[in-house]
């Protein structure tokens, strides 16, 4: 199953920066996981605990094996998405 993000026509808090740019990064990661879910057909972080999840994304410390079979241009892609 894979979800989409549509993004706002505008931020609901655009004087907050701090909270406008976590919600870019969100967006952007979120981008980064759909695209490998979609090269690859498979469901991301599928044996692995859902806090193990959060807390391994938010210390950067977790990320999505990258088949040698996708393009390196998607590579990169999801490399500046993670």
């Amino acid at each position: 199953m894979v979800a989409c993000f549509i993004l706002p026509p505008q931020f609901p808090d655009t004087k907050n920066t701090y909270h406008t740019l976590m919600i870019l990064v969100a967006i952007f990661r979120s981008f980064g996981i759909v695209l490998w879910e979609l090269l690859t057909g498979e469901i991301p972080y599928k044996d692995v605990d859902s806090s193990a999840i959060i807390w391994g994304v938010g210390r950067n410390s977790l990320h999505l094996p990258i088949p040698t079979t996708i393009p390196e241009g998607f590579k990169l892609l999801m490399r500046q998405c993670w």
